[in-house]
């Protein structure tokens, strides 16, 4: 698997590069497909505003067994803690479909995705829920100085409606939505 993350654009080896699988990458694929949940969690911190850093977790449910893990740095100046969870958000999800690609085994498992960041809990529910884009939508910091490769960007793009045949999430209570949320939500292309 690492040598497939090495081919990967840099915005997303960057993300994935430091991602360790516990066991073989098909025996993983095949323990993801077992019943209809999939446990991810993902986490952001900065350092004294001046390092960010994010990291990821897969769980399998009945054994509660880790399968994967992912880490890495925040780029940029002045990293956020908004930024750095929205790191690791879009770096589990990218890594579902980068290991999907990879095993060439489909998983269309709801997902119960724990982050610890309301904020950024709303912008992607946001975006999954909005039928259209809107002005400025990719205006805030960039990472790489590239506004392409923009984090708040791509996951506004790659947790949108339009690009996903997604359900609506069900975020129940206002404590669950601040734990994270639950429902079928896979950040695919």
């Amino acid at each position: 698997f690492q040598d497939f993350v090495l081919s990967l654009e840099p915005w997303e080896k960057q993300l994935l590069e430091h991602t360790e699988l516990s066991d073989d990458p098909h025996r993983i694929a095949r323990l993801l497909t077992e019943g209809t949940l999939l446990f991810l969690s993902s986490d952001g911190s900065v350092r004294n505003n001046t390092i960010g850093s994010f990291g990821f977790t897969v769980t399998h449910v009945s054994s509660r067994k880790r399968l994967a893990t992912g880490r890495g740095p925040v780029p940029g100046k002045s990293p956020s803690s908004f930024r750095a969870e929205a790191y690791g958000a879009l770096a589990v999800g990218r890594f579902l479909k980068r290991f999907s690609e990879y095993t060439g085994v489909v998983l269309s498992q709801h997902v119960c995705h724990w982050i610890d960041n309301e904020s950024l809990v709303r912008r992607i529910k946001h975006n999954i829920d909005k039928k259209y884009d809107t002005p400025n939508s990719g205006s805030s910091p960039n990472f790489f100085g590239d506004p392409r490769h923009n984090v708040q960007t791509k996951v506004d793009q790659k947790s949108s409606r339009r690009n996903h045949d997604i359900p609506q999430i069900n975020t129940g209570s206002t404590d669950q939505l601040r734990c994270g949320f639950s429902g079928q939500f896979i950040l695919l292309n």
